[in-house]
């Protein structure tokens, strides 16, 4: 039996890029995707971006940030026009937040459904 993917949802839900820098509390939901892409169109003094995440949209928990097995923080080193898989770490995460490290960056977050 053939798999079937459906077509992307932007996890924002927005038409267009949302801006993030380093104090962001925008986030999305990745309940029922199966991976995600972050799409960058611009950058304005930002070199990379790391994740937090939060038990519930309304939740007003400090946002955990996300590290590795080592205990590092998930970092991703960004550019204008390019585009990178968001970690596997965050498809189960029930709100997403994405921070940069300096300055902003315009996102699309594109989830497989």
């Amino acid at each position: 039996m053939p798999t079937t993917i459906s077509r992307g949802i932007d996890l924002y839900g927005i038409a267009t890029p949302i801006t993030v820098g380093t104090a962001t509390t925008t986030g999305f939901s990745m309940a029922g995707s199966a991976g995600a892409i972050v799409i960058v169109s611009a950058v304005s003094g930002a070199a990379s971006v790391t994740f937090k995440v939060r038990p519930s949209q309304g939740s007003t928990d400090t946002p955990a940030t996300l590290v590795d097995s080592a205990g590092a923080t998930v970092s991703q080193t960004i550019s204008a026009n390019s585009a990178f898989e968001l970690p596997a770490g965050l498809f189960a995460a029930p709100w997403v937040i994405i921070n940069t490290n300096a300055g902003t960056a315009d996102l699309r977050v594109i989830a497989k459904t």
